[in-house]
């Protein structure tokens, strides 16, 4: 069994895309409110099973005790278009959020948390650098699959 079908626990490393600017614009209670409601996006993506914590700053971890590569990237992928389609209310303005998502495997046993932490650090970094709005996999796994973006009403 490879690591990409076998069940493996698996992390994400989420961030806010320039959440900064938003705290700039529309001031620290946007901001707060921002956090609350991409955490509330992220627990109601995951399985119950699985953990969501604010590690810092604009960013949390996410724990998938046990799934396959595939299933990890589809759940952050998930949490994703799901912050993505949302649109947060600040005053009277209506504004579109995104978040970045860098997601790593612990393969063996014997791998240390702080190293799978990097590895999903990293890949958290390819993903801004690809243009934000994005997960990407640490490691030899494959790359993730999209989910659908919900479709635009006509104006």
């Amino acid at each position: 069994m490879t690591t990409e079908t076998a069940l493996t626990p698996w992390v994400a490393i989420v961030d806010i895309d320039r959440f900064k600017s938003i705290n700039d614009t529309f001031g620290h209670d946007a901001g707060d409110l921002v956090l609350r409601q991409v955490a509330a996006h992220l627990q109601a993506n995951v399985r119950p099973t699985d953990g969501v914590g604010r590690i810092g700053g604009e960013e949390f971890l996410l724990i998938f005790p046990a799934q396959t590569a595939q299933e990890a990237a589809i759940c952050a992928e998930r949490c994703r278009v799901a912050v993505a389609s949302h649109r947060f209310t600040f005053g009277e303005q209506k504004v579109g959020v995104t978040i970045s998502a860098g997601v790593a495997a612990r393969r063996t046993q014997s791998i240390e948390r702080s190293k799978l932490l990097k590895e999903a650090d990293r890949a958290l970094y390819a993903a801004k650098r690809a243009g934000r709005n994005a997960v990407k996999l640490g490691g030899s796994a494959s790359p993730p699959p999209k989910a659908e973006e919900p479709r635009k009403l006509a104006s």
